[in-house]
Parts: structure tokens; C-alpha cells; sequence
């Protein structure tokens, strides 16, 4: 509950930002608004969400236990299981599922962290680099340390698109006065966007996610963007009919902010994948009326006129661990993946969909098939 709690109250706010920078380069910009219209939403059972599906069980041992709400990113033969803000090291499996190793050690000494903020897969040189507390620790697939970088920057995400480093503050101010910044290789800072001035707090969440094109998002905003190399495009901006937050969130008192938009009826955005072919947004709808929200899954056609579709969704004290509510990632055929215990039904029976003595499950699911 408190994980709902926390996250499904942010917002996109603003409109078209002008980014200044070390070069003071603008932004890429494509002018294209997506706008959300509930009204267009079908029921989850009327829908071929879970029609189809390819379920793969994660295996279960003493050493490959999986923290509640964890993330997962992969590379051809691996999926690569993590916990972010928690101590918990990435687990190792196989594209069938079978548990293969730990990467990365919980502790104060060389090599090991205390949180984990973020990872980072690199298929070309079978390494994973974890983010930690302004430092970037590489290790092998197999779970060899190889280095450790000291960072400058306070990010709590961060991501890497031809060997430029992307690195994300979530309105960290200290000692800096932008949100997103990219680096070279030994996090030299060669460019930094987003500076517009807000009161707001730093906000502990998900910002690139893996696709085939790299994405971005920030809590509180309503525009997206996709990243190649040392460019940043605006790709969308989002429009929430008659479900947005007021400008006046960036100047209240950072103390009272959650407070006021929990009183509020909002929309927002919390995953953004996007290959050639479509775009996927999972939504949040929150009231101070309904505990959990109202969750919805939105793909665009992008080939199709930019038809959608849009998956309504019913949260509940049993609906939170579904998968229907933990999208991961979307590859370049079409697949996109979820994480979590096989409840399609809010009625359905805990101790039947839940052992806890279990690991939860990868769903996926064909998203050509949702338009058929």
C-alpha cells in the first residue's frame, strides 16, 4: 500500500521547454500532443490483454528470492532482476527462467552498496553497472567486480545510449541546477537540460526505461522524450483532459505538495515504452475518493494512424502484485514484458494467486494481437 501511495500521486506538468546546456544547444523538438481520453477505455475483460500470453516462471531458491515490486531489464539470453532503493543484489536468470547468479554485494566496502538507484545492462561487453550513491559500480555477468566510478552528479536514475551516460537528479538541487545531464565515459559533463525552477522535492522513481527506443519521464511533468547518443528529442507531449495538476504545485511549499494533490482527481503517466512500431503508457487516475486509483494500459498504433487502444484496469489490495499492474520493457518485435503473480481478477483468491514461498512470474504479451 505504501508503495501505491508514494507513487501514484505525480503529475506532467509543464509545456514546451526551452533547455539550455554547456553548449547551450535547444532540445530536439517534435511538435505531436497524445491526448488521453478515458472515455475511449475498455474493460480489462473485454480486452486480448491476457489472451495469448507467454508465462515464464522465475525459479525459486534460498539464493534468487525476488523483493516485492522489482524490476527487471534483459539482453538476448538474460533477464536481470533488481530492487531499487533497496540493498538487495541483481539476480541473474535465464531467458527460460532458471536462476543463474547474484551480481553486486550489499555493504560499505569497495565494490558494494548500500542502495541500489538504477542498473544498466551492456550486451556488448556482458557487464551490468549499477547506480548507487554518486557512484557507477561495472560488474561482469557473472558477478566479477571490474570497476568503480565516483559521480559527481546526485542522480537517482540513469541511463547509457553510445557509450553517453544520461544521468537523472529528480530535482536534486545540491550543488546543481538542472535535472538531466549527459556525460562522456568517465562522467566528464558534455551537455545538462531541464532547468526550469521548481520547489519540488526529489521524487524517487523510474525515469529511462528499456525499449528500442531509449525513453524518458519525469513525475510532475507532462512531456516525453527518446534519447540517441548525446541528443535529446522531445518526442510528446500529453494532454489529461480535465485531470491535470495546476502550475501552482512548483511554488507551494514542497511539504504540503502531496498533501494538496492527493485531494485533487489527476492523471499521470508512470511508464513510457516506444520501438517503430508503437507506444505504450501505463496511467494512473487517482481521487482522494479511490484508494488505489484507476490503472490503464495505452498503445498507439503508430503505423496505423495512430489508432489506440486503451486497457482499464481495477486496482485492489490483490491487484497490486499482478502483473497487469508491473510493465517492464518492450523489444523491437513487439513484445512487451511484465513482472509479477498471474491475478487478472480482483476477485481472485490470494493464497491461490500468491505464495509467497514463490517468485513471481514474466507475462508476455504480443501487442499486434490487442488489435485484432
Amino acid at each position: 500500500m505504501a508503495y501505491w501511495r508514494r507513487h501514484i500521486n505525480s503529475a506532467l506538468l509543464l509545456g514546451l521547454l526551452l533547455l539550455g546546456g554547456c553548449k547551450d544547444r535547444e532540445v530536439i523538438i517534435a511538435d505531436k500532443v497524445l491526448t488521453f481520453r478515458k472515455e475511449n477505455a475498455v474493460e480489462f475483460s473485454n480486452s486480448n490483454l491476457s489472451k495469448n500470453k507467454t508465462v515464464i516462471p522465475l525459479e525459486t531458491n534460498e539464493q534468487s528470492l525476488i523483493a516485492g515490486f522489482s524490476g527487471v531489464k534483459k539482453d538476448d539470453e538474460n533477464l536481470f532482476v533488481y530492487s531499487r532503493y533497496r540493498s538487495y543484489p541483481i539476480l541473474r536468470f535465464d531467458i527460460r527462467g532458471n536462476f543463474i547468479n547474484k551480481i553486486g554485494i550489499s555493504g560499505n566496502g569497495p565494490n558494494e552498496f548500500i542502495r541500489l538507484l538504477d542498473i544498466e545492462i551492456n550486451k556488448r561487453g556482458s557487464t551490468v553497472e549499477l547506480l548507487t550513491n554518486q557512484k557507477v559500480i561495472c560488474f561482469s555477468y557473472d558477478g566479477v567486480p571490474i570497476n568503480s566510478k565516483d559521480l559527481a552528479i546526485p542522480a537517482h536514475s540513469f541511463t547509457v545510449s553510445d557509450d553517453f551516460y544520461w544521468f537523472c537528479t529528480s530535482n536534486n538541487r545540491i550543488g546543481h541546477d538542472h535535472r538531466l545531464y549527459v556525460t562522456d565515459q568517465n562522467f566528464q559533463i558534455i551537455n545538462k537540460f531541464l532547468s526550469d525552477k521548481t520547489n519540488l522535492l526529489p521524487f524517487d522513481e523510474e525515469n529511462f526505461y528499456q525499449s528500442p527506443y531509449i525513453t524518458f519521464r519525469e513525475a510532475f511533468y507532462r512531456n516525453l522524450y527518446t534519447i540517441k547518443g548525446d541528443s535529446l528529442r522531445l518526442a510528446y507531449t500529453l494532454s489529461f483532459p480535465n485531470m491535470e495538476y495546476p502550475d501552482e504545485i512548483h511554488q507551494m511549499d514542497p511539504n504540503s505538495v502531496l498533501y494538496y494533490i492527493r485531494s485533487l482527481h489527476t492523471a499521470d503517466l508512470r511508464c513510457y515504452l516506444e520501438n517503430d512500431n508503437y507506444i505504450y503508457m501505463f496511467v494512473t487516475e487517482s481521487s482522494a475518493e479511490n484508494k488505489y486509483g484507476i490503472l490503464y494500459h495505452w498503445i498507439i498504433d503508430k503505423k496505423n494512424h495512430y489508432q489506440e487502444k486503451i486497457i482499464k484496469i481495477i486496482p485492489s489490495d490483490i491487484m497490486i502484485n499482478s502483473y497487469l499492474c508491473q510493465p517492464q520493457l518492450l523489444t523491437e518485435d513487439n513484445l512487451l514484458y511484465f513482472m509479477g503473480y498471474m491475478i487478472e481478477n480482483e476477485k481472485d483468491d490470494t493464497d491461490t494467486f500468491i505464495n509467497n514461498d514463490l517468485n513471481p512470474s514474466i507475462v508476455i504479451i504480443h501487442i499486434p494481437e490487442l488489435f485484432n
